[in-house]
């Protein structure tokens, strides 16, 4: 199937303000995702390792990318991830204080296993993130959807949404609908303010955000219903500041309908009727 279909699957972030160069890829086919992500009390240094334990054998890594974010920054960041070094990076998004930053580290993976970081130049990095989209042979198809972006929710002055308002609203398209997975990583989030809400297509599917990675950041990976076309993910604030840089929607990659009882049982007599008159001419 096409690595990218551009023109039947598309994103549209809405409700943003201006940002640089945010990553949108899809990809289809036997594809899955993960995320790993690390949590930090906001350092200028972020250190450690992550774990990659889900890929199958036999799988294909499809793109691979470490993420991290700064806030009252915008200075180029340094990373290493195992024995590569991936120089310095410049945000990739920012809005307002927040600012997303990314390298692509697709050839650095190699399977389930332990991976080291080590990024500096920081002020106030919270959290630190790996996504992984892979292919594994035999199994169903899916759409996956990634994309990463920089807003500031409920920032002081700023949106200022009550819970049950949307305050940010990220739309994404797929052909088809069904049982689906939304990943996503908020950062700075604390339980002092809580009663955020994560929703889908209107229907409230996660919350409240209050840190459930480490002390000050979370990720999410939740059950979603994937409608054909547009798909709508918003989260609500009850007053907390925090950072949304990161989604992605595991959703269907051929149509699952059920046939009807009655279609179901002409196929079955048209099947009954096949046996029948082979076994009459054997």
């Amino acid at each position: 199937m096409p690595f990218v279909r551009l023109c039947a699957i598309w994103v549209i972030l809405t409700s943003l303000p201006a940002f640089s160069t945010p990553l949108y890829q899809v990809y289809t086919g036997p594809v899955s995702a993960m995320v790993s992500a690390e949590a930090f009390p906001g350092v200028s240094e972020a250190k450690g390792t992550m774990q990659v334990n889900s890929i199958p054998a036999g799988s294909t890594v499809k793109a691979a990318y470490l993420y991290t974010n700064d806030w009252f920054t915008t200075a180029p960041l340094k990373a290493n991830f195992g024995s590569k070094d991936l120089g310095d990076a410049a945000p990739s998004s920012t809005d307002g204080q927040f600012s997303t930053y990314r390298w692509d580290v697709t050839g650095a993976i190699n399977g389930n296993g332990s991976y080291n970081f080590d990024l500096t130049g920081g002020t106030q990095i919270y959290s630190v993130a790996l996504a992984i989209v892979y292919s594994t042979p035999g199994q169903p198809d899916r759409t996956i959807t990634l994309t990463d972006f920089s807003t500031e929710v409920s920032a002081p002055g700023g949106y200022g949404a009550t819970a049950g308002t949307p305050e940010m609203n990220l739309h994404l398209n797929s052909p088809y609908g069904g049982e689906g997975t939304l990943w996503l990583l908020t950062s700075a989030d604390d339980p002092q303010s809580s009663g955020e809400g994560i929703y889908f297509n209107a229907a409230q599917v996660g919350g409240p955000i209050d840190g459930n990675l480490g002390l000050v950041s979370s990720l999410f990976r939740l059950p979603v219903q994937v409608q054909a076309g547009d798909n709508r993910m918003s989260l609500t604030s009850g007053g907390d500041w925090f950072g949304w840089s990161l989604a992605i929607l595991d959703a269907p990659g051929a149509s699952t309908a059920v046939p009807e009882p009655a279609s179901f049982g002409l196929a079955l007599s048209g099947l009954v009727a096949l046996f029948v008159y082979r076994r009459r001419r054997s």
